[in-house]
């Protein structure tokens, strides 16, 4: 499987730091990266303490796909220079970038014992992000030297590290890293099962990175389960998503599995052409672990086909890795069964007698008691670790559906509180509209009452004032009629009696009369314009 650089760079603490971000911009931005290479090694002089760590960090990160002696060069020095100043952080990061050159150039007990070493300073610390790449580095050359159960233990715990980041870019890293430890034991049910997640998982997100690769891992899964259609479909696919730009990891990978395709397919000229292709391609690139691979379908298919010759000239090409000390035990061990086989056909029975010790030797070790004794612990810790997870989850959920009971219970309280005051409000205001409409009905009847009073004071009032006219009238009738009276009793009085002091007597009285009936005359005429009409 493609290696993942998760190997992030280190931000400096003071104007070093902007200076080298100013570099990686610019280098993003079209220039080159020995540019920045460059850049770096030029301000490199005369730097001490952490500025010097970081430069020297950088340099290395810079180196990582460019040269693997210069990375692992500048990697030694950084971590030097990170002790010398004691800060833990900085010895955990370029402890990490030293292991990672490690192990591109095959130096896997090296990165393993280095990793080993810097594990419990992230732990301690609590740095995430460099534990999280730390295990993988670790679960990556434990799988080169076949150590399944480590490699699993290390894994298991980076994938739940990144549950509970909830990165699926990440999440779906580390479960293809699983998918392909299941794969290297065989057990490509639940390869396919993690290589499934991964891909759901890749699905979801922007990130593509290595999908090409996962559906290959994915087809080769298929391939060994002997499920040729899925296979040759899933292979395609990861052909199809890189189009022209396809790695050379990936043409090794995909011409395997379609030679173990047509291997199963009984198509054996086509399955040779196949693995002479990731064979050629394998040394090409330098993959000691898919040469092997690849040189074990082949001399299977020329044993069996009595070549017997150009099967042994190509285990032989196997020596030169194994006297190099491969870290490829799973691969070597099919190398082993290979040689047993060419001998035993061979008769060569010394021989065969010497590469059946190494290979159940090896083997033994491989897959011994202890081995598969810590796969199922730690397949069983991580399940502990996932019951324990979702237990707590569900409790969480549990304590919360409660929380959201008790919340609904306080809010259906609230909504009853209100409605019943809303009733209440509605009966009052109800019962106070009724009091008030009575109160109206009886202000209006009071209000007729009153009426009807007033009219019966008005008609009493105007009967009075009739009477009183009648009466006025009357008794101004009957006093006009007395001075008439009393003027013509006067006329003849004066007419009769013949005496100075007698007419004078009669004129007064008779000038009496007349202002007497004039008063009486304008009385009655202003009572009649005062008088209210009906």
């Amino acid at each position: 499987m493609r290696h993942i650089n998760t190997v992030m760079p280190l931000s400096l603490f003071d104007a070093t730091k902007i200076f080298l971000l100013l570099l990686v911009l610019i280098a993003q931005s079209g220039w080159c990266q020995n540019t920045t290479i460059d850049s770096l090694e030029s301000i490199l002089p005369g730097k001490s303490g952490e500025q010097r760590t970081d430069i020297l960090y950088e340099l290395a990160y810079q180196f990582g796909d460019l040269d693997n002696a210069k990375s692992l060069e500048y990697g030694d020095q950084a971590l030097k220079s990170a002790r010398k100043s004691g800060d833990s952080l900085r010895i955990v990061k370029a402890g990490r970038i030293k292991s990672y050159s490690y192990r591109r150039i095959n130096e896997i007990d090296s990165s393993l014992i280095l990793s080993s070493e810097i594990l419990p300073i992230a732990r301690r610390n609590k740095y995430t992000a460099e534990l999280k790449s730390i295990l993988n580095g670790l679960a990556y050359a434990s799988i080169y030297k076949a150590s399944y159960d480590k490699a699993l233990k290390y894994l298991f715990e980076s994938l739940e590290l990144k549950k509970i980041d909830g990165d699926k870019f990440e999440m779906s890293v580390a479960l293809h890293n699983i998918g392909l430890v299941y794969y290297k034991l065989c057990d490509f049910d639940r390869a396919l099962s993690c290589y499934q997640e991964a891909l759901a998982l890749k699905n979801q997100i922007e990130n593509k990175y290595d999908l090409d690769i996962l559906l290959v891992n994915i087809g080769l899964c298929y391939a060994y389960n002997n499920i040729c259609v899925e296979a040759n479909k899933y292979i395609d696919e990861g052909f199809a998503r890189c189009g022209d730009n396809c790695s050379d990891d990936l043409w090794v990978a995909g011409s395997l599995g379609y030679g173990i395709i047509s291997f199963y397919e009984e198509d054996f000229l086509k399955a040779e052409k196949h693995f002479l292709k990731s064979y050629k391609l394998s040394k090409e690139v330098g993959d000691e672990r898919f040469q092997l691979e690849s040189i074990i379908w082949l001399s299977d298919i020329y044993i069996n086909d009595d070549k017997i010759s150009i099967a042994e000239k190509y285990l032989r090409e196997t020596e030169q890795i194994i006297q190099k000390k491969s870290p490829f035990n799973l691969e070597l061990i099919g190398i082993y069964a290979q040689f047993f086989k060419l001998y035993q056909k061979n008769k060569d029975f010394e021989k065969m007698s010497f590469y059946q010790n190494k290979y159940i030797s090896l083997k033994d070790s491989v897959f011994n008691d202890e081995v598969t004794k810590n796969l199922m612990k730690a397949e069983t810790e991580y399940q502990e670790r996932e019951n324990r997870s979702r237990i707590e989850s569900q409790t969480k959920i549990l304590a919360l559906n409660k929380e959201v009971m008790y919340r609904q219970k306080i809010v259906n309280a609230c909504f009853g509180a209100i409605a019943f005051l809303v009733i209440i409000i509605s009966v009052i205001l109800a019962k106070s509209n009724k009091h008030k409409q009575h109160r109206n009905e009886l202000l209006d009847e009071r209000v007729k009452e009153r009426t009807r009073e007033l009219e019966m004071n008005r008609d009493a009032l105007q009967r009075a004032w009739q009477e009183r006219d009648e009466l006025i009238s009357k008794a101004s009738s009957d006093i006009q009629s007395s001075i008439a009276t009393l003027k013509g009793l006067c006329f003849l009085g004066a007419r009769e009696i013949d005496h100075p002091k007698a007419t004078e007597y009669w004129k007064q009285l008779d000038n009496t009369s007349n202002g007497l009936s004039a008063l009486m005359n304008k009385m009655h005429y202003s009572y009649k314009i005062n008088t209210p009409s009906e």
